[in-house]
């Protein structure tokens, strides 16, 4: 599956969620039922830990909230890891859509979600 799938999977999916930790496990059940492989929270160094990464080197940062200069600067050092090819951020807020298409020289896509409250 490559990133453009990965992300329409993840915009069209309904999340229920109320924290970021919620709608990392559904994200997980996702990626699960649709056979992606991936690996969750690995540490890419003492203060970075990436919330997925596919065994394709796709990168999957997930933000309910945060500045956007500090999304930004964990985004540059999560290009800067080698086994990283590619980034998805996954949020809530619209004001991460003003990111660049890429970051550190890799590709940058921002899928957008709303809680389902249904």
């Amino acid at each position: 599956m490559n990133i453009a799938d990965i992300c329409q999977l993840i915009h069209k999916a309904q999340f229920r969620f109320t924290n970021e930790a919620d709608l990392q496990a559904g994200i997980a059940q996702l990626l699960t039922e649709q056979r992606v492989g991936f690996q969750r929270e690995v540490r890419v160094s003492k203060q970075d830990r990436l919330d997925f990464l596919t065994d394709g080197g796709i990168a999957i940062e997930v933000k309910i909230d945060g500045a956007l200069a500090t999304v930004t600067r964990q985004l540059y050092r999560y290009a800067a890891e080698k086994g990283v090819h590619q980034l998805i951020l996954v949020t809530t807020r619209m004001k991460h859509r003003q990111l660049p298409q890429t970051v550190g020289g890799k590709p940058l896509y921002i899928t957008h979600i709303s809680p389902f409250y249904g």
